[in-house]
């Protein structure tokens, strides 16, 4: 849509200027996204955004590590523990150059989604913290894609271009939680 807005913008500025020579254009003030896949956030939002999410799914997969049998939820809760704990700790340490605070508790909304997950035992925890892990990292991947794309701080964009691919991983194997056999977590 905004690809199609900005366009009929330009041919309405170039037919006006076609049809009054030696008049200038009046550029529009309103902004046009460059991004297809997310819109764009300012770099503090990103910060506060991408730290809520590390802080999840580190206290999701802690639950998941004490809560599940299943060994592949037991691996994937510790690589998860692991790799969120190590891209938090460079986040803050960007954070704290940058005089940004991130906050250091999950925000309601993620307080509730691991208040929900944490109710549930056996395969239906199993289940719902897999289908939570890809839910989770797509949201994920498409904010840092939306950093990495539109920040405007260079080391920030950077260090969100260096996490996607982890990032794509751990969505990779999430969903292969999800598409188990039936006697693993279904």
């Amino acid at each position: 849509m905004a690809t199609v807005t900005s366009s009929f913008i330009i041919i309405l500025i170039a037919v006006t200027s076609a049809n009054f020579p030696g008049t200038t254009p009046k550029v529009p003030t309103m902004p046009v996204s460059r991004s297809s896949s997310a819109s764009a956030i300012d770099d503090k939002e990103f910060v506060m955004k991408a730290a809520d999410a590390s802080l999840l799914e580190i206290k999701a997969a802690e639950v998941a590590s004490k809560t599940t049998s299943n060994p592949e939820i037991k691996s994937f809760a510790a690589a998860m523990i692991k790799d969120h704990g190590m891209a938090n700790g460079e986040l803050m340490a960007i954070a704290k150059k940058k005089s940004m605070t991130p906050r250091s508790n999950l925000s309601t909304a993620s307080e509730q989604k691991l208040k929900s997950l944490s109710s549930k035992s056996g395969v239906d925890f199993d289940k719902a913290y897999a289908e939570a892990m890809v839910r989770d990292h797509q949201e994920a991947v498409e904010l840092f894609k939306s950093e990495a794309t539109n920040g405007k701080d260079a080391e920030l964009k950077q260090w969100a271009e260096e996490k996607l691919p982890t990032l794509e991983h751990h969505l990779s194997m999430a969903q292969k939680l999800v598409e188990a056999p039936a006697n693993s977590i279904k």
